[in-house]
């Protein structure tokens, strides 16, 4: 961008916002700025005191100049607390609401406010010479004219006081008018206030539930390691069971085989016995033969 020459605010006061963002293109290019002057969007809307807005909008620009009674009278602003608090109060307690014409040094409003300054001052130089030569043709009438003065100050004191009291009682309807508006600001506060509390509140009731759900998954989750023990413990007990049956089946197979060796034992003395017996009924001529095939190893060979 090569030149800007001219910026319009209009954001509702947000204006020192967009000059604090705006601040190198206003060091650069030196534009002339028209923005509003609203009290109340500065004060209602971002909390902002008019007089701290001011303060930072002339200490940013050169010059600054303003409407008179909103009219097409430009009147420059001077950096004065009378002129400072001036402005505020007829701001306040007129529409809340005036147009600013904001410029740098070097700008063409600056020159021309500069010269007509110049004007001015020279005007009252060449005043001051022809003042002095018509002072004294002007004392005897200013002697004359001062009794006058001093009898129509005589007549106006009375239209005075009812203007002083008209004054005194738009003064305090303004001032009614301020504190209602303060009243209000201080009344939304309040409901922020009360919002956050509740908006804080309904946090702590979340944590709170959270919290809750966290014991109950840590005590479901101690049942459950409670219950894998548990069946760990019963396979240990099956296992164990196993043994024992393995063990048992062992000794009765070793019984089993105990027994079948005692049948055969039996069985053969059974044998003994029956061979015995066919000994006892072999005539002694047989018995000899049976003895002799003994002696040759033929003990069961047919009789």
């Amino acid at each position: 961008m090569e030149r800007v020459d001219f910026i319009k605010l209009d954001v509702e006061g947000a204006e020192l916002d967009v000059l604090a963002g705006a601040r190198e293109t206003l060091r650069r290019f030196k534009p002339i700025v028209m923005m509003e002057f609203n009290s109340y969007a500065f004060a209602h809307l971002r909390e902002i005191a008019p007089r701290r807005a001011l303060r930072q909008i002339l200490d940013t620009f050169d010059e600054v100049f303003y409407f008179k009674d909103r009219s097409k009278e430009l009147v420059r602003l001077q950096d004065t607390e009378r002129a400072r608090e001036k402005f505020l109060h007829d701001n306040l307690f007129g529409s809340f609401l005036d147009e600013l014409l904001c410029a740098f040094n070097g700008a063409e409003l600056c020159k021309a406010a500069q010269f007509e300054r110049a004007k001015i001052a020279d005007e009252i130089e060449r005043g001051r010479s022809e003042k002095d030569r018509e002072a004294i043709a002007k004392e005897a009438a200013f002697i004359t004219a001062i009794d006058k003065l001093r009898q129509e100050a005589s007549d106006k004191d009375t239209a005075v006081t009812a203007v002083v009291a008209q004054l005194q009682q738009e003064a305090a309807e303004k001032e009614t008018a301020y504190i209602a508006a303060i009243t209000e600001l201080r009344q939304q506060a309040a409901d922020k206030d009360a919002t956050i509390a509740r908006l804080g509140q309904q946090a702590a009731d979340k944590d709170a539930a959270v919290t809750a759900v966290v014991a109950q998954l840590q005590q479901e989750a101690e049942k459950e390691t409670a219950y894998i023990a548990a069946i760990t413990e019963l396979r240990q007990q099956a296992a164990d069971k196993d043994a024992a049956v393995t063990a048992v089946v062992a000794q009765l197979q070793q019984e089993a085989e105990k027994e079948t060796a005692y049948i055969a034992a039996l069985t053969e003395l059974r044998q003994q016995a029956a061979d015995k017996d066919g000994l006892r009924r072999l005539t002694p001529r047989r018995l000899r033969q049976r003895l002799r095939r003994l002696a040759d190893g033929d003990a069961f060979a047919p009789h």
